[in-house]
């Protein structure tokens, strides 16, 4: 009888531990494109690729990044947990590459409508979101988890 009742203030414990969690601030940053995109699979390094203004070719498809500055703490954990890098050092980066390479910089979308009529439209588009705003949308498809934790 004793055992059990270890055995159920671990439980109890463990499951006021997870709530605690939960309740701290659990988050899903997650890149998401349009339904074509199901199923691809892109490793850290090529996800930096796309947000540093290059182009990504994989499974056949031709993958191109858009920055959502949509929600101000998105874009600060998604800097500091995927790109490792500042908003300044960042933006200093893209322009550098666009300034030495050519191309364009990555369009920038501050309104979340605009941004998934974007993902509708442009083939290969991909964007970062939190998960839970992306259960509110159709036509669009989470296609990697890029972090996930607790925000304080």
């Amino acid at each position: 009888m004793r055992r059990f009742g270890y055995v159920a203030l671990l439980l109890t414990g463990l499951l006021v531990l997870s709530a605690g969690h939960a309740l701290a601030g659990e988050r899903r940053l997650v890149l998401v494109g349009s339904p074509e995109l199901r199923g691809l699979d892109l490793n850290a390094a090529e996800i930096r690729q796309l947000f540093l203004g290059y182009a990504v070719t994989k499974d056949n498809h031709e993958v191109t990044a858009a920055i959502n500055k949509s929600d101000a703490l998105l874009y600060e954990v998604f800097l500091q947990k995927v790109i490792f890098m500042s908003s300044q050092t960042y933006e200093r980066q893209l322009v550098a590459k666009v300034f030495h390479y050519g191309g364009q910089l990555p369009p920038t979308f501050a309104r979340p409508e605009e941004l998934t009529a974007a993902l509708n439209s442009r083939p290969g588009l991909v964007t970062f979101m939190w998960e839970d705003y992306v259960r509110q949308l159709s036509n669009v498809t989470v296609v990697n988890e890029l972090w996930h934790g607790s925000i304080e």
